[in-house]
């Protein structure tokens, strides 16, 4: 009798510790859409990186950002380059080469915190004439350190540190503005969404 209350403790104790690690976090997407329009005025520096919108976990449930620390990465035009019908604009690697930052809290049921790297290459591709463009490529995790929330209100990215991951983020410009090689010598409103996909790894 002894045996088996000490098995059913152990399965016991097995099950409550499974279930203390929360979801991963599979995809964190990205918007300035339904929060602000960003402005871009010439001479500054280019958003190339919102903060985050909202998470999809690996168990299937989703959660929205919420309180913490939300950055959003600018980066400044180099050059402009002419490729057959479309546009690349290429932009000088940000600061201390960081694409994204952040803590966050939501209402006490989640958190999540992390740091990804720029790539080498950032390029805004677009059709010329178009209202829509892309910036997509592969970003490294750097860090992904737990909040003091700690387990299981703490969602670990479904990647680890060192893995590159993918990423892409869609730029539509707005009030009439359309892609030309000179976009950057005007004034100009536009939105941006994305994601990156911690299970698309390179």
């Amino acid at each position: 009798m002894k045996f088996f209350n000490r098995l059913f403790a152990l399965l016991a104790f097995a099950i409550a510790s499974a279930g203390a690690h929360a979801a991963t976090i599979d995809k964190m997407f990205t918007a300035t859409i339904g929060h602000y329009e960003q402005d871009h005025q010439v001479g500054q520096p280019f958003m190339i990186f919102p903060k985050a919108d909202y998470y999809l976990l690996s168990d299937g449930t989703t959660w929205d950002s919420g309180a913490g620390s939300h950055s959003t990465t600018y980066a400044s035009l180099k050059k402009v380059v002419i490729d057959g019908d479309y546009i690349r604009y290429v932009f000088d690697r940000p600061e201390g080469g960081i694409l994204f930052q952040n803590t966050d809290y939501d209402s006490g049921e989640h958190s999540a915190q992390g740091v990804l790297g720029a790539p080498k290459a950032i390029v805004l591709v677009a059709k010329a004439g178009s209202t829509q463009g892309i910036f997509k490529g592969y970003t490294t995790v750097i860090s992904n350190d737990e909040t003091w929330y700690g387990q299981p209100r703490f969602n670990f990215y479904s990647a680890a540190v060192g893995e590159k991951v993918y990423f892409k983020q869609n730029f539509v410009l707005l009030n009439g503005a359309v892609f030309t090689p000179t976009l950057f010598d005007t004034n100009f409103t536009y939105n941006v969404f994305g994601l990156v996909n911690f299970l698309k790894k390179k």
